[in-house]
């Protein structure tokens, strides 16, 4: 089977369902929606979800089928888009029967820009990933962090001293 071309646009930090369907039942394939900034082989996975049969959960992929089609449907928290950048990623979902990993769908990613963020007032960060490592030794006591806290849907930026960094983490 080849993959089928869908190009997505959502809105950046909305909550959105993607479904595709396709041919046969695929209920017990491991399945997998993943959004890369770019097509090389070693970049980082932005978005990575995977139904329950890939040790993700129907929170991230439900599927189910219907005796001819498998509908799938990817579900989008606003957690998984709010902090990148409103422009054109890459996306496949793939499927792996235990043997071979085939992709079933890819194409374009896009990220229209939502005019009300939670980031409003803040520098974003350079990359697209979300987390970073950062050596707190080696920076300076007076430099602050900004903190994106996410508890429960609710969302808040918080600036913390270095030094409040070191206490927090035991350094």
């Amino acid at each position: 089977m080849s993959s089928v071309k869908k190009n997505i646009t959502i809105h950046r930090g909305d909550y959105s369902e993607l479904k595709f369907k396709i041919f046969g039942d695929y209920t017990s394939k491991k399945l997998y929606f993943t959004v890369k900034a770019d097509k090389t082989i070693t970049s980082e996975r932005i978005i990575d979800l995977s139904n329950s049969a890939a040790g993700g959960s129907d929170a991230e992929i439900s599927v189910s089928y219907d005796n001819t089609y498998t509908t799938v449907i990817v579900k989008l928290n606003d957690i998984n888009t709010y902090n990148l950048d409103s422009k054109q990623y890459y996306y496949d979902l793939t499927e792996n029967d235990g043997t071979k990993e085939t992709t079933l769908f890819d194409g374009d990613f896009n990220l229209d820009f939502d005019v009300r963020t939670v980031f409003d007032g803040f520098a974003m960060p350079a990359t697209e990933a979300r987390f970073q490592q950062v050596d707190a030794t080696a920076m300076q006591e007076n430099e602050l962090m900004q903190v994106a806290v996410d508890a429960r849907g609710n969302k808040y930026m918080k600036g913390i001293t270095i030094t409040e960094l070191k206490t927090l983490l035991g350094i």
